[in-house]
């Protein structure tokens, strides 16, 4: 069934507000399933298999999952968090889909902002907003940087004796590094990033650091991180924003869980494999592999 007629037919049942965006339409087209008690919105597939997977019983018994996907052919544009945002902006305004809004979660990444988004900029009414949930840290990923998950992963490799070894090591990576991330957090925020692409040697975000856990300086930056902190908060002129930077590098100094995700989840995966010659990838085999690990992660998602 094309999609205009799969939008034909829902308007039928009284959807009358278009509903052509992927996961709105899936949702659409189940929501009244017996077989369902909770609808999750997340920005992708690996968020289903680790929140599936979670201690949070709403998201790991008779949830139903809805992302927006590569093959959707609808007209919008919207990925990740946006996306997320999106849908549940296209829920709440009409009337039939949000009848079932009680038993929806919306779930994003905090990222650097204070409650996952910096603004309401898709106009979400506050009966959506209840049904929004945000990260504990930087993202996803983070979870299983917290201590006592870590403490489940490190025993369940049989290395328990590494834990303080790594935990020492991550806050103090997070500590020295604390002013770069909070000042390109805000510059992303101002969305002018482009500036931070030369210090990185052209190379991915994620491989900016250079780790090796056998040394007492244990890592190195590709390009000077620092010159660009310095570059970054020069363009930041305007006062509001150096606080937010100062207040921000304050708080990821103290909380290393706000570190982002992908370099925290890099940093784990990178010590493993140096000092206990284990690979870890974040990807779908490792979820399913640690799937009884991860249901008993302390897994806490925070209110808009």
């Amino acid at each position: 069934m094309g999609i205009n007629q799969r939008v034909v037919e829902l308007m039928k049942k009284g959807i009358s507000q278009e509903v052509e965006f992927g996961p709105v339409m899936r949702y659409a087209e189940t929501v009244n399933s017996s077989s369902v008690d909770n609808y999750v919105f997340v920005e992708g597939y690996t968020d289903e298999l680790f929140y599936g997977n979670s201690n949070i019983n709403d998201l790991n018994t008779n949830a139903k999952y809805y992302y927006r996907k590569c093959q959707d052919k609808d007209s919008f544009d919207f990925r990740g968090k946006k996306s997320v945002l999106f849908c549940l902006k296209r829920i709440v305004e009409n009337k039939e889909l949000s009848k079932h809004i009680g038993k929806c979660y919306f779930i994003i990444d905090r990222d650097y902002t204070a409650r996952g988004i910096n603004s309401n900029s898709f106009g979400i009414k506050k009966v959506g907003l209840e049904r929004l949930r945000v990260t504990k840290g930087h993202s996803m990923e983070n979870y299983f940087l917290e201590k006592d998950n870590l403490i489940l992963i490190f025993t369940k490799l049989g290395k328990k004796e590494y834990i303080e070894d790594f935990w020492k090591k991550y806050c103090y990576f997070a500590e020295t590094m604390s002013g770069f991330y909070a000042a390109k957090a805000i510059y992303t925020e101002l969305k002018e990033s482009n500036l931070l692409i030369k210090y990185y040697s052209k190379k991915n975000e994620s491989n900016i650091f250079v780790y090796n856990f056998h040394e007492e300086d244990f890592f190195t930056s590709i390009g000077d991180v620092k010159k660009a902190e310095k570059m970054i908060l020069q363009c930041i002129t305007h006062n509001y924003y150096l606080q937010k930077v100062s207040y921000l590098k304050k708080l990821i100094a103290e909380n290393p869980l706000l570190i982002r995700g992908h370099d925290a989840f890099d940093f784990l995966r990178i010590y493993l494999y140096q000092k206990l010659g284990l690979q870890i990838d974040f990807n779908e085999k490792m979820i399913n592999d640690m799937k009884d690990i991860i249901s008993n992660f302390e897994v806490v998602l925070e209110t808009y």
